[in-house]
């Protein structure tokens, strides 16, 4: 019964012929009104009326609900009235054209900058920040957390779409590339200044992440270790310690942290923290380097001995056998 009558509205939609449509549905009167508002495109409005009652009612008012496209032939923003029987998958509400068009002038900036300057006018805003607080207080955080993840500094715009008039809405459906190009445009005429500093950084971030790569430490333990947890609950450590020995089960997800700081103890069961103070004080925290080994079960995630320390012993013994 649904079904056919999805087929009438639907069929009433690409009819221009037919002005209105009357039916009813889970108890409610409902009458569809075409406006037309330009040669593809139908603004939709709705009457309704509860039980036997006529939705042609004395001060009653239609609603809008939503715009045909004779393009696509499919309906946008349907009102919530009607929703789950024309469209009960959703996937065309006015929140999903405003991200397609978001993501699609997004992706135009991106293509349009192509890694050069552009122009900056006075339009331009300010960036977030200036250069001088970049070099003093972002780069080597910004750096240390794409070392900590294996990625590089990538030119990721976020072209914002909170609003629309009529006219913009017609062509995000009818001629989206036409307006999410508008979009981008503009979002470049304003941020130009933004833009070009972010190429300045770039360069920047990108040889300290080298300078991590190649400089000891113990971020090499960390990475390698947060590299290890995937979708563990609980894991068991190796932990050694000025020598001693000890072994903890902890929640894994601690262990993914790419902060400077310490793993807290009390992420460990309470049996495992008892020993570990024991072992090594209650004032001791531990550390990447502090773990030898992780296992999950009897699988292996992570060993200390295979992670390559620039500069180390054994990261010389490696180079010198792959030399051999």
């Amino acid at each position: 019964m649904a079904e056919d009558l999805r087929n009438q509205v639907m069929a009433f939609l690409k009819d221009r012929g037919q002005r209105e449509f009357q039916f009813s549905y889970e108890n409610w009167n409902r009458l569809l009104i075409r406006s037309e508002f330009d040669a593809d495109t139908d603004f939709i409005y709705l009457l309704s009326s509860y039980g036997d009652t006529d939705p042609h009612e004395l001060g009653s008012k239609a609603i809008y609900s939503g715009v045909y496209s004779h393009q696509s032939c499919q309906w946008y923003d349907v009102c919530y009235e009607i929703e789950k029987l024309v469209n009960p998958s959703g996937g065309n509400r006015r929140s999903d054209i405003f991200r397609q068009i978001s993501q699609m002038a997004s992706d135009m900036v991106v293509q349009m900058v192509n890694g050069e300057p552009v122009e900056e006018t006075e339009e331009s805003l300010s960036p977030h920040h200036s250069k001088e607080y970049f070099m003093e207080y972002k780069l080597e955080k910004d750096a240390y957390k794409h070392f900590m993840n294996r990625t590089m500094p990538e030119m990721k715009p976020i072209v914002p779409v909170e609003t629309m008039t009529s006219s913009e809405f017609v062509m995000a459906i009818n001629h989206p590339e036409q307006l999410a190009e508008s979009y981008a445009r503009h979002y470049i005429l304003k941020r130009a200044k933004g833009l070009n500093q972010f190429l300045w950084e770039k360069p920047q971030i990108e040889a300290r992440i080298a300078l991590f790569e190649e400089m000891p430490g113990e971020h090499h333990y960390r990475r390698a270790i947060k590299d290890s947890i995937h979708d563990e609950k609980i894991v068991r450590l190796e932990v050694v310690k000025k020598g001693v020995h000890v072994e903890c089960r902890i929640t894994a997800s601690v262990l993914k942290r790419v902060d400077h700081g310490y793993y807290p103890s009390w992420q460990m069961d309470a049996q495992s923290r008892k020993e570990f103070e024991s072992a090594f004080g209650d004032r001791e925290n531990l550390y990447p380097a502090d773990i030898a080994s992780i296992t999950y079960g009897k699988k292996v995630l992570y060993t200390k001995a295979s992670v390559r320390i620039p500069g180390s012993v054994e990261g010389k013994k490696e180079e010198t056998e792959v030399a051999g």
